[in-house]
C-alpha cells in the first residue's frame, strides 16, 4: 500500500467550511441565473465571510436544519445539500402546471437547462419558502 487517505473533517479540521460550501451550493442552485435564477443578491466575484454566513443562516436556518439532519444520522454535507435543495425544488414544482412539471421530468436535456426552464415559468414575484424543510 502506497497511500493512506484519512477523512479528517470534523476530527482534525473544523467541518464548518464544509457546511459553508454546502449552503453556498444550495444557494447557487436556487438563485444563480445558470440554474433556477431566483434573484441572487450576492456577487459571487466579491463573496465575503459575512455573505457566506448570511447564506448559510438563510439556507440552513441558523443551522437548525443541519442539526436536525445530523440528529437523524445524516452527516454527509453533500447528502444534506441534496436533500435541502430537493425539498425546495419540490416546493417550486408544486407551483407549476402539470404540463410544466412533465416537461421538467421527462425532457432529455441537461439538468441546468431544465432548472433554467423552470425559472421562466415562475412569477416574477416568486419567493422562496425559507421555512423549508420544516
Amino acid at each position: 500500500m502506497k497511500k493512506i487517505l484519512f477523512d479528517v473533517d470534523g476530527v482534525f479540521l473544523s467541518e464548518e467550511r464544509c457546511f459553508d460550501v454546502s449552503a453556498l451550493t444550495v444557494y447557487e442552485l436556487l438563485m444563480d441565473k445558470c440554474y433556477l435564477g431566483l434573484h441572487s443578491h450576492i456577487d459571487w466575484e466579491t463573496l465575503t465571510d459575512n455573505d457566506i454566513q448570511d447564506i448559510r443562516n438563510r439556507i440552513f436556518q441558523k443551522d437548525k436544519i443541519l442539526n436536525k439532519l445530523k440528529s437523524l444520522g445524516l452527516n454527509s454535507n453533500w447528502d444534506m445539500l441534496f436533500i435541502v435543495f430537493s425539498i425546495h425544488l419540490i416546493d417550486i414544482l408544486k407551483t407549476l402546471s402539470h404540463d410544466e412539471i412533465e416537461a421538467f421530468m421527462y425532457q432529455d436535456e441537461p439538468a441546468e437547462l431544465k432548472l433554467q426552464n423552470i425559472s421562466t415559468n415562475l412569477d416574477d414575484c416568486f419567493n422562496l419558502n425559507e421555512q423549508l424543510p420544516f
